[in-house]
């Protein structure tokens, strides 16, 4: 890189008068740490020269390549494990210290890139190489984590044809989770039936459910699920919360909405669903009683409850994250993470027990949103980079009365 490269990289179009000095300083206390010979000087600048094991980059690139090669001789296994191990060397995005830098810009999106790939590889080392419960869990993860990746739902709709392919099932799966403690699969299929199967050996325990299933949630200890059945015109659904066990429908209703997410509360009191047009509701599993929040005007594409029931965390198609009171629906808060270009959809759930929330951005960034009442207004201002206009207030915080949230605004 050339002295210029590396002014623009450190500070943009205003590099201080003292930079060829700040530069060459660095150069000598990196020189100590990594060895005399790890950077070289040149009349066009300074070239690093280290190992690829000691980059862990170029190490990670190295061994996606390497698994490929795997993956072609059909070491599936050896291949899995080997992603596994690049995959650890991530902590967090690449070149996150110089994100206005255009070249690192462009090199960590194609890092993100094959990260992403990466990941998609993995569970197809793991599926070719017969370790079906770590796939139907992982590919699920995978396509909840970015949805809009069509190979994603290609490796999920190879896990059921990989069960179908194996003479267990007459047709194929359009739903599955993980119920009984995880110790049996609850599929839905195509010929209308609902099926529970052993998780390991992938065996159905007992005759089939005549019971048509689209989209299926396990509710609580997974003793028994809410399993959805959308109607012809895909506006609607019946929805029936059944035993897994003998397949007896405790409770059942419909909805006037067609489901785009689903979650159960902790507890397993009730089943929150999510709509195309970015209406929550909630259903007492034992009444059916429902309640229905106001419309974000946005697909909810992931929806997550607090360790404690107390909250909701939905993400939306447009970027939006909005934190809901769990019990009346009250809409308490929406952010928007950064982006470029038009919104992208963000992942958000809640961080172990806390109501913190972690958000998933496009650009492989992971943002915390502290969502205390008091901190969430500085977060606001994060977010947004200046103070909030009356109108993104009354969107974003609407529950809080308007003022300037960002220092000297």
């Amino acid at each position: 890189m050339s002295a210029d490269q590396l002014f623009d990289a450190l500070w943009s179009e205003l590099p201080p008068a003292s930079a060829s000095k700040i530069v060459q300083g660095c150069v000598v206390r990196l020189r100590k740490v990594l060895g005399r010979g790890a950077i070289q000087t040149s009349p066009h600048g300074y070239t690093l020269r280290l190992p690829t094991e000691d980059v862990d980059s170029l190490r990670f690139e190295d061994q996606v390549g390497r698994v490929r090669e795997l993956l072609t001789l059909g070491e599936a296994d050896r291949a899995a494990y080997l992603l596994t191990d690049a995959l650890a060397l991530w902590r967090g995005a690449a070149f996150v210290d110089l994100e206005s830098w255009e070249p690192a810009v462009a090199a960590g999106t194609r890092l993100s890139e094959l990260r992403l790939e990466a990941e998609e590889l993995r569970i197809d080392a793991l599926r070719r190489a017969g370790r079906y419960r770590e796939v139907l869990s992982e590919a699920q993860v995978l396509v909840r984590a970015a949805s809009l990746r069509e190979y994603r739902w290609v490796l999920l709709a190879r896990t059921g044809k990989l069960i179908r392919d194996r003479d267990l099932l007459d047709d194929d799966v359009l739903a599955l989770a993980y119920v009984n403690g995880d110790r049996d699969l609850l599929m839905g299929t195509t010929l209308g039936q609902t099926i529970v199967v052993d998780a390991e050996t992938l065996r159905p325990r007992g005759e089939p459910f005549d019971i048509a299933t689209h989209k299926l949630v396990p509710i609580g200890d997974g003793s028994t699920a809410m399993v959805q059945e959308e109607s012809a015109d895909v506006t609607s659904l019946h929805w029936r919360v059944i035993d897994v066990s003998t397949g007896e429908v405790l409770s059942e209703g419909d909805l006037a909405m067609r489901p785009t997410a689903s979650v159960s509360s902790p507890d397993g009191s009730t089943v929150a669903v999510a709509g195309d047009t970015g209406d929550l509701t909630t259903i007492d599993v034992s009444t059916g009683d429902e309640r229905r929040s106001t419309s974000l005007g946005a697909k909810v594409l992931w929806l997550d409850y607090s360790d404690d029931g107390e909250l909701l965390v939905s993400g939306a198609d447009d970027g939006g994250v909005s934190l809901w009171d769990a019990t009346t629906l009250d809409l308490l808060g929406t952010v928007y993470p950064p982006h470029l270009g038009d919104p992208v959809p963000a992942a958000a759930q809640f961080i172990g027990d806390s109501h913190d929330v972690a958000i998933a951005s496009y650009d492989g960034k992971v943002y915390q949103w502290d969502t205390d009442v008091d901190r969430a207004m500085d977060f606001a201002c994060q977010m947004a980079g200046r103070d909030l206009t009356k109108k993104e207030w009354d969107e974003f915080l609407p529950a809080q009365p308007y003022r300037s949230v960002c220092p000297g605004g």
